[in-house]
């Protein structure tokens, strides 16, 4: 009994030596000559320079996302300084016409004592005041309220006002005026098809009339916010080649500029 457990202790050593024997990793030859004795640390090795590799590839995909991006910005922020300084010379422009068109007798601001110095019975002579012929009293009156409505920055019922005007006074002769200023009021709202129908209607029906030129200048505006680039350089070569005169001239000149 006594050598039967001491010959059991070789067995059993064998016994554990060939269960971790058959349990080992094999060991991948990786070309060097030499077959490491462990394989662990080739593997280990290996895994942070496929991690780096990587990250190296992100960073650089981010790189060029953040440059697009830059750029786009970029872009953005001049499309709107441009479309900022169009809306300001707009605006200026729009005063300016409002000015010289109060400046203008009989025109924009037809004289308040037509239609009140003919009351008094021993002042008969104010009656015929109104410059223009086939002008009514009532007319003026329409024409004269609208656009006091369009000085005081109301275009809501300035608008209203002028389609009134237009559709009530068919045969004046401020119709041309009404539907220039109308257009106008629509080009301040940011309406620009609204505004496109009231200046083709002075280019069109009102070719010789002196707020003509102007039309056909704020029909190249007009088409260019609608994105005809075509028909915007028509009407600017329009005001330029038929209405050299004009004080139009130099705006279309300069707004083709920056076209």
């Amino acid at each position: 009994m006594p050598s039967a457990r001491i010959l059991s202790v070789p067995a059993l050593a064998l016994m554990i030596s060939a269960s971790v024997g058959a349990e080992e990793v094999p060991v991948i030859d990786l070309g060097g000559g030499s077959v490491p004795q462990n394989n662990q640390p080739v593997a280990v090795a290996a895994a942070p320079i496929s991690r780096n590799s990587e990250l190296v590839l992100i960073v650089q995909q981010l790189q060029d996302e953040v440059r697009a991006l830059r750029g786009q910005v970029e872009e953005q922020g001049y499309r709107l300084k441009q479309m900022e300084r169009q809306q300001l010379d707009r605006y200026r422009d729009l005063d300016r016409r409002i000015g010289s068109m109060q400046s203008t007798p009989g025109v924009a601001q037809p004289p308040v004592t037509g239609g009140q110095a003919a009351a008094p019975a021993t002042q008969p002579q104010p009656q015929p005041v109104l410059t223009q012929p086939d002008a009514s009293p009532s007319d003026a009156k329409a024409y004269r309220e609208a656009f006091a409505l369009v000085r005081q920055r109301d275009f809501a019922k300035a608008a209203e006002a002028f389609t009134a005007f237009i559709k009530d006074y068919p045969q004046s002769a401020r119709l041309a005026n009404a539907h220039y200023w109308l257009g106008e009021i629509h080009l301040a709202e940011q309406k620009p098809e609204l505004a496109r129908e009231s200046f083709v209607q002075v280019v069109t029906h009102f070719a010789g009339h002196r707020k003509a030129p102007d039309a056909a200048y704020k029909l190249g505006i007009v088409y260019d916010q609608l994105g005809d680039a075509k028909k915007s350089e028509e009407y600017l070569d329009l005001v330029i080649t038929k209405y050299p005169d004009s004080s139009a001239v130099r705006l279309a000149k300069e707004f083709k500029r920056l076209q």
